[in-house]
C-alpha cells in the first residue's frame, strides 16, 4: 500500500509538472504552424488567419508565413481586406516578396479591379515580364477583350504557366462574338438586319416592317398635302424614332448575344484563374 500511494504521488507530481511544458509546446512555431493548416484545411479560414497572424507577428523576418498569411486572407473570399493586407505587408518587409506581388495582381483581376490591377502592373517592375504577360493575358480576357488577351503573350516562349490561360483564350476564341459597332452601322443602312446579325431574327423582321410601314406613311402624307401634313410629320416623327431605337438596340441585341455565348464558358474560365494565382 505505501508503494502504492507513493506512485500514485510520483504520478500526479510528473503529470503536474510536465502538463505546462506540453501545453507551452501548443504555442510553438511548428506546432503553431501546423495548428494553423489543420484550420485552413478544415475551413476555418478566419481562425487559421488570426493564428497566422500571431505567428507572423512572433516571426517578422518569415517571409514563408507572410505568404501563409495572405494566401489565408485570400481564402476568406474578402478581397479588399486580404489586399489591403497585403499591401501592408509588402510596404513593412525588407524586401517585396515576389509570391505577394503574384498574388496581389491575382486578388486585383479577381475581384474587378482591372484598372488598379493594370496600374500596379506597370508599377512594379520587380514582377518578370512572363508573370506580368500572365495576369495581362488574364485581365484582358476577364474583360472580354479576347483578341488584346491573345496579343499581350503572343511573343512570350512557351511555358507551362500559361497553359489555363491558352486553353480559356481558345474556348473565348470559338465563340465568334458579334461586335455591337458593326450591327448598328447595318441597321443604320437597313433597319433590321442588326438584330438579324445578332440572332434576333423575330425582332429584325418586326423592326423592319414596322420603320418600313412609318417611312411610306409618311411619304404618303407628304406627298398628298405637301410639308402642311400633320400625318407625315407624325409618321416621319414615329418613324424617326423607330430608326434610331432599332440602331440602338441591334447594339444592344449584339452584347446580351455575347452574354449569353459568355455564360456558355463563364464558369470553365474562372475555374481556370482561381485554380492559378
Amino acid at each position: 500500500m505505501p508503494h502504492c500511494s507513493r506512485f500514485i504521488v510520483a504520478t500526479l507530481f510528473g503529470f503536474i509538472w510536465c502538463n505546462p511544458l506540453q501545453s507551452q509546446n501548443l504555442y510553438d512555431a511548428e506546432n503553431s504552424a501546423a495548428f494553423a493548416r489543420y484550420l485552413k484545411q478544415s475551413g476555418q479560414f478566419v481562425l487559421a488567419t488570426a493564428e497566422l497572424e500571431r505567428l507572423a507577428f512572433m516571426h517578422p523576418d518569415s517571409d514563408s508565413l507572410k505568404i501563409e498569411l495572405a494566401e489565408s486572407y485570400l481564402l476568406q473570399n474578402d478581397f479588399p481586406l486580404a489586399i489591403r493586407r497585403m499591401n501592408q505587408i509588402q510596404a513593412t518587409a525588407p524586401k517585396p516578396i515576389q509570391r505577394i506581388d503574384h498574388l496581389l495582381c491575382w486578388s486585383l483581376i479577381r475581384s474587378g479591379q482591372f484598372e488598379q490591377a493594370a496600374q500596379f502592373m506597370s508599377d512594379a517592375s520587380r514582377i518578370k515580364p512572363n508573370v506580368k504577360a500572365y495576369y495581362q493575358g488574364w485581365s484582358l480576357l476577364m474583360q472580354r477583350k479576347t483578341a488584346a488577351s491573345i496579343a499581350a503573350i503572343y511573343e512570350m516562349p512557351v511555358d507551362s504557366m500559361f497553359s489555363p490561360l491558352r486553353k480559356s483564350q481558345e474556348q473565348a476564341s470559338a465563340l465568334r462574338l458579334k461586335k455591337p459597332a458593326l450591327a448598328a452601322v447595318m441597321s443604320a443602312i437597313i433597319p433590321g438586319s442588326g438584330k438579324w446579325y445578332a440572332g434576333e431574327k423575330k425582332d429584325a423582321v418586326i423592326g423592319f416592317v414596322t420603320i418600313g410601314v412609318m417611312a411610306y406613311q409618311a411619304w404618303r402624307g407628304f406627298n398628298d398635302k405637301g410639308t402642311k401634313s400633320a400625318y407625315g410629320w407624325i409618321s416621319a416623327g414615329l418613324g424617326a424614332g423607330f430608326y434610331l431605337g432599332n440602331i440602338y438596340g441591334a447594339a444592344r441585341s449584339t452584347k446580351r448575344y455575347n452574354d449569353r455565348k459568355w455564360k456558355s464558358i463563364h464558369t470553365d474560365v474562372e475555374n481556370r484563374f482561381w485554380a492559378h494565382p
